[in-house]
């Protein structure tokens, strides 16, 4: 707090080791007091939180959240403090932000200031909650989804982000046993698909190795990546420092896929490394995916099926050996 806090201020953030950020709000919702640690005889307000800039502390995704908590106050005035979980700017960690009415003489004899409020650093107490409802969000998108391109849209969309990855690449086994690219983030897929769009089950590379194991990869360097997967070594592509590849498994616990996530250093791999929650992510990612498949899969051969029972319908209308041929060829192409 007090000076230290103001000197080691890093802007996107909150600062190492500061507990809070005390702010106020006007009655249009614009920031007009912003202090690290509330130590208000020490640190004198930041103006980078002034106005709409406190946001800058919350992650993006949860900046309409923060917003709609200090309107909700502005708006029914005198009341109970509304309280938001909300990720900070660096993924890794949370926070609570809760707002309350000003009373102007009793907070800060302004009477311009309509609001009151404190971000504080919640990291390790809701960190994982935070995690496991996050988790929640998405195995519901999950369930309404029926596509296999949505659920791997949806993983790499709001489930990497939740892994605390930076890049991802989803491989899945296709009829002829090879891996295949089903997605990806934070790379480039023209060269990814170029260089390793299919990898043989066979292939040394950890996306194959642990489809025939069945156990997940861990490398945490770039030295350790050389040392064990020179195979990856590629000039054109840049990867992460430091990563995980998962097995996708079925209802059966059979391996059909692998899911690698990308971290941009061994710290932030092991400040986010949760075997269990992984585990669990990956998990209901691969089931939802396996599910589709299936349907897809089913949805197909009954497609198929009535495809024969119109041709033989067709076929069996008439006996003329060019007319038959006809009819063949305008249904078969389609």
């Amino acid at each position: 707090g007090g000076d230290g806090a103001r000197d080691t201020f890093v802007w996107g953030s909150l600062p190492p080791g500061a507990l809070a950020v005390t702010l106020t709000w006007d009655a249009t919702g614009q920031c007009r007091e912003g202090r690290v640690d509330g130590a208000r005889e020490q640190a004198a307000d930041n103006p980078a939180l002034l106005g709409a800039g406190w946001l800058e502390l919350v992650h993006p995704d949860d900046r309409p959240a923060a917003v709609e908590a200090v309107r909700a106050v502005l708006a029914e005035g005198a009341g109970a403090p509304h309280e938001e979980t909300v990720r900070l700017r660096d993924d890794d960690r949370w926070a609570v932000l809760r707002v309350r009415p000003a009373d102007s003489d009793a907070d800060t004899g302004d009477p311009h200031i309509a609001a009151c409020g404190v971000l504080i650093d919640a990291t390790r107490s809701l960190g994982m909650a935070a995690r496991r409802a996050g988790m929640a969000r998405l195995v519901e998108r999950f369930n309404g989804l029926r596509h296999p391109d949505e659920i791997v849209g949806a993983m790499l969309d709001e489930g990497i982000p939740l892994l605390g990855g930076r890049s991802a690449v989803l491989y899945v086994l296709s009829d002829d046993d090879e891996l295949v690219v089903a997605g990806a983030t934070g790379v480039s897929q023209d060269l990814l698909r170029a260089r390793f769009g299919r990898i043989a089950r066979g292939s040394p590379l950890p996306a194959a190795e642990v489809v025939r194991t069945g156990r997940p990869v861990v490398v945490g360097s770039t030295a350790e990546r050389r040392q064990r997967y020179p195979q990856l070594d590629a000039p054109e592509l840049v990867y992460a420092d430091a990563f995980v590849v998962a097995p996708l498994k079925d209802a059966a616990g059979q391996p059909f896929g692998s899911l690698g996530v990308g971290f941009e250093d061994d710290g932030r791999l092991h400040a986010a490394w949760d075997p269990q929650f992984l585990d669990d992510v990956v998990t209901h990612c691969a089931l939802a995916l396996d599910r589709a498949q299936l349907a897809v899969a089913a949805e197909r051969d009954q497609e198929r099926l009535r495809f024969l029972h119109r041709l033989m319908g067709t076929l069996s209308s008439t006996l003329r050996l060019d007319a038959t041929l006809t009819q063949f060829a305008g249904m078969a192409v389609p």
